[in-house]
């Protein structure tokens, strides 16, 4: 291990600012951004985001709350959630402001990574290196940029924390010990990666003889773990209580092993190509970035095999002349693991969020590495001016990317540029043209991103543009669809019933509106519709029936209560009109 050079101490004592600062200058532009992706269901839509006035929903329900049409309740992330309803309950519903916090928390996480590995490393060299590098790193944008990207940020502050406070309570701290299991509980109530925190303190224990205590019988240091573990397992039995696994089929959930692990090492590619040239960055990795690998001898999978080995030997190699590095890789490996594919399948195949806990360790293994270059003297200079140069790219690229989560137009044309075959990115460019009216900027996306994966959002919008076109027959057979893919799709059976009756099947537009009733029974636009129907028809003792119906199902709906009133006028039966317009006047 290296001691600071004495002419290095001055300015690197102020190595956490100095990283704070930079990290929170990188992201400036965050500012300036608007919701994108999960952003609007998480943040937008949900009302536990909204204040803490539901806080007892907060940690009782699934990450994606109450919304029905979003089916994963796997996830449970209250401590994300909470954060964004205290903000709504102080500053209300400010956008720059639930930026700033992630860029904030980004900043803290870049100083606590300083922090941390000068703490154990006695080397502020390598703790200022590790920090500068995670703080400008391109692949961290979608962490901070996208707002639910703070579970990211608050789960590596969680580790970070509970590492430094496991490593301050060897000197005998008690209350380092009850920070270790706050801080361990938070970033796994984060993301569920926080779970991992145990884990990497401990990786300090094996990589550092002289930092060992629990390996070395000390009595509070096993009090210290038992209280971490009994932390972890009431949280995870919380976590199992209230998700569920997962039911949609993403990234390689559901993929055999004998194709999901082959693939997970193929994909260990693409995840060092980020690491080391992110240039071209995406919002969205699928299996046409990453080929499912079919076979043992694919050299993509033999390449990821040798890369995972290069580490490992790297790792046991530099275990005595730089267990920084050791240490790093470690961590890396620790928390890259739940999100690798190769214990079970998880929604992504590759995602540059993935990388921000496991990043940690990288950067504090290329820190050490770095340091490592700076005691042969002639290499001081080329070191110094290979790390400025590096890490300046990193923050122009840091720079230059975070606009571009701007809005679902900016990310989704941006995100083509590089995926042109991408599914999200057709998807939410549709879906931000429909909600502006312009669906023949609209169109074309719809049809792309059906080419790719048959979607109901899609389905359903293809039959709104074919209505506006006036393409009835094309509109019904995409509602139709639509109500395949989610038999209790409201507005599928609605739009489907009155494109129905445009082109003069009325029958069947009875028939549909019928088995929405069944379907969707809290949706009144079932039995109003059948109303208009029968009524068109002249049926009008049928239609009264309908209403009547209707008044027993929605006596508080003013629509309903004049619908049943024009019924009564139409059949002469004014005193019962007269009544059910009242009603309907006084609501």
């Amino acid at each position: 291990m290296v001691s600071d050079p004495s002419r290095a101490r001055s300015w690197l004592d102020f190595g956490a600012v100095i990283v704070f600062l930079l990290a929170a200058s990188v992201y400036a532009n965050a500012l300036f951004l608007g919701a994108t992706l999960d952003d609007v269901f998480i943040v937008e839509r949900n009302p536990l985001s909204h204040g803490v006035s539901q806080i007892a929903g907060i940690f009782t329900t699934s990450y994606w709350g109450f919304d029905p049409r979003l089916p994963d309740t796997s996830l449970y992330r209250p401590f994300t959630i909470l954060t964004f309803a205290l903000e709504r309950s102080v500053f209300g519903h400010t956008l720059w402001v639930s930026h700033a916090v992630n860029v904030l928390l980004h900043a803290t996480a870049s100083a606590l990574v300083f922090v941390t590995v000068r703490r154990l490393f006695e080397d502020a060299r390598i703790a200022f290196a590790a920090a500068i590098l995670f703080a400008v790193h391109p692949a961290h944008v979608e962490a901070v940029a996208g707002l639910v990207g703070r579970a990211e940020s608050l789960a590596a502050l969680g580790i970070l924390t509970c590492v430094y406070a496991w490593d301050r309570a060897r000197d005998g701290h008690w209350k380092w010990i009850a920070i270790a299991a706050l801080a361990c509980a938070a970033g796994a109530a984060s993301k569920e990666i926080g779970v991992t925190a145990p884990a990497v303190a401990l990786a300090a224990e094996i990589v550092l003889p002289e930092r060992r205590w629990l390996l070395r019988g000390d009595r509070r240091a096993w009090i210290a773990m038992v209280v971490l573990a009994s932390v972890l397992g009431a949280f995870l039995v919380v976590h199992a209580s209230i998700t569920e696994p997962n039911r949609a089929l993403m990234g390689l959930v559901g993929l055999e092993a004998q194709w999901r692990v082959p693939t997970a090492f193929a994909a260990l590619l693409e995840y060092a190509r980020l690491c080391v040239f992110p240039m071209n960055l995406s919002a969205d990795y699928t299996l046409r970035d990453v080929p499912l690998v079919e076979s043992l001898v694919d050299m993509r999978f033999l390449a990821g095999v040798a890369l995972a080995l290069v580490l490992v030997a790297t790792a046991w190699c530099a275990r005595r002349r730089a267990p920084v590095v050791t240490w790093g890789l470690i961590v890396a490996a620790i928390t890259f693991a739940p999100v690798s594919n190769l214990l079970f399948g998880v929604g992504i195949v590759v995602a540059e969020r993935a990388l921000y806990s496991p990043s940690i360790g990288l950067c504090a293994a290329v820190g050490g590495a770095f340091a490592l270059a700076l005691q042969r003297p002639a290499w001081t200079r080329i070191g110094w001016i290979a790390f400025v140069l590096v890490s300046a790219g990193f923050a122009v690229r840091t720079w230059t990317r975070t606009p571009v989560w701007k809005d679902n137009e900016t990310l989704g044309l941006a995100t083509l540029a590089v995926a042109p075959h991408s599914h999200l990115a057709h998807d939410i460019l549709a879906q931000f043209y429909a909600a502006k009216g312009d669906l023949v900027a609209a169109e074309p996306h719809v049809r792309a991103a059906l080419e790719t994966e048959d979607c109901k959002d899609m389905r359903f919008l293809e039959g709104e543009i074919a209505v506006a076109n006036g393409r009835l027959e094309e509109a019904i057979r995409a509602y139709r669809t639509v109500i395949e893919l989610d038999a209790a799709h409201a507005a599928a059976y609605n739009q489907l019933g009155l494109a129905l009756g445009d082109a003069g099947q009325v029958d069947e537009a009875i028939q549909t509106f019928t088995a929405m009733q069944q379907a969707c029974p809290d949706q009144e636009t079932a039995w109003l519709n059948l109303v208009f129907l029968y009524s068109q028809r002249g049926d009008l003792e049928r239609a009264l029936t309908v209403a009547l119906d209707a008044v027993a199902r929605f006596p508080k709906s003013a629509e309903v209560l004049r619908t049943t009133g024009a019924v009564h006028a139409a059949l002469g039966h004014s005193d019962e009109a007269e009544v059910f317009a009242r009603r309907a006047q006084s609501l």
